[in-house]
């Protein structure tokens, strides 16, 4: 047992780094004049552009967590619940699943939720981040006319339906048979029993971050000069947006630049498009990770503990069953 949890918390940090290695050395050994694409003058432009997206990103969700603590019973200020966010970010740069888990550690440690309500919380967040995200590649779409990049706006649309019906179905009024005990999990309680008022304005924030990312990711694409027409850059960074967050590489290097090479071909180069993801992932790494050391320097470290400490947990409770087993 206690073998078996050292593997699997090894394989929460290692996946995301062979996978990362995986793609990266297979695009940039077919593209090997990808790092001369990156000069000072593409990197000048767009450093303001990352600067702008990563305090006015923090910014939203600062508010839309405080929002949420606010409805959990717990009131927190906006500044509090953006630094949070900003400490989350050193595990979220391994892995999107640690930065949650950092966020249910120190919402319970430093605002007082419970284990249920801050996981409540983060669950909530996550969901309606997904949601409001296919709801945007639906739009964009829709509104070009589904020309975008790689994927048919019937399916952004099965997608957005999909997402956001199971949003719904969550607050639906009757009982749903052998489900019900799925959406009666308190995990879910803040989706079921928050005011539409509430829904409405987190849907919104939520909303917001997909458009500020959107918009940074069509600055990234014009600071290395790539000119793609606004409907499907837009579609392609919110595309973009939802591979980036898969758990599965470190802060989505290796899978950006992969699905960058797929969406944008047709306007630039696969060496100039591998450049611009990899400055722009770099970029991001180094923001939030400078953002997490200097705005939230002490949550941070807290995050972090509490993440080797759930670990070794799991490889004391395993080590103590080895040894009751034994004495039986």
């Amino acid at each position: 047992m206690i073998r078996g949890s050292r593997i699997a918390s090894a394989l929460r940090w290692l996946v995301p780094l062979l996978v990362t290695s995986a793609l990266l050395y297979g695009l940039l050994s077919e593209h090997r004049d990808a790092f001369a694409r990156i000069d000072a003058a593409s990197l000048l432009r767009l450093a303001p552009i990352m600067l702008v997206y990563a305090f006015a990103s923090l910014g939203v969700d600062g508010l839309a967590l405080a929002r949420l603590s606010h409805h959990a019973g717990r009131e927190s200020d906006v500044l509090t619940c953006a630094r949070i966010k900003a400490a989350s970010y050193a595990l979220a740069i391994v892995n999107y699943a640690l930065g949650a888990a950092a966020l249910v550690v120190l919402f319970r440690r430093r605002v007082g939720h419970s284990l249920q309500g801050a996981l409540g919380i983060v669950a909530t967040s996550s969901l309606t981040d997904l949601a409001m995200l296919v709801a945007v590649m639906a739009t964009i779409a829709a509104a070009t006319g589904g020309d975008g990049p790689t994927l048919h706006r019937g399916v952004a649309a099965a997608v957005a339906v999909a997402t956001i019906g199971g949003l719904a179905v969550l607050r639906a009024p009757f009982p749903l048979g052998p489900l019900e005990r799925i959406r009666g999990l308190d995990v879910f309680r803040p989706i079921r029993t928050a005011p539409l008022r509430v829904l409405l304005e987190l849907a919104a924030l939520r909303i917001a971050f997909v458009l500020l990312f959107v918009a940074m990711g069509i600055g990234s694409l014009w600071s290395f000069s790539i000119d793609v027409p606004l409907g499907p850059a837009a579609f392609g960074m919110a595309v973009i947006a939802l591979v980036g967050a898969l758990p599965i590489a470190v802060a989505g290097l290796g899978t950006v630049q992969f699905a960058a090479v797929e969406l944008y071909d047709t306007w630039a180069d696969p060496a100039t498009l591998v450049a611009c993801s990899l400055a722009m992932q770099a970029a991001m790494v180094v923001v939030r990770g400078g953002t997490a050391l200097v705005f939230a320097r002490e949550f941070t470290a807290e995050a972090v503990a509490a993440s080797r400490a759930g670990a070794d947990g799991d490889d004391a409770r395993g080590e103590g069953e080895d040894v009751a087993r034994a004495r039986r």
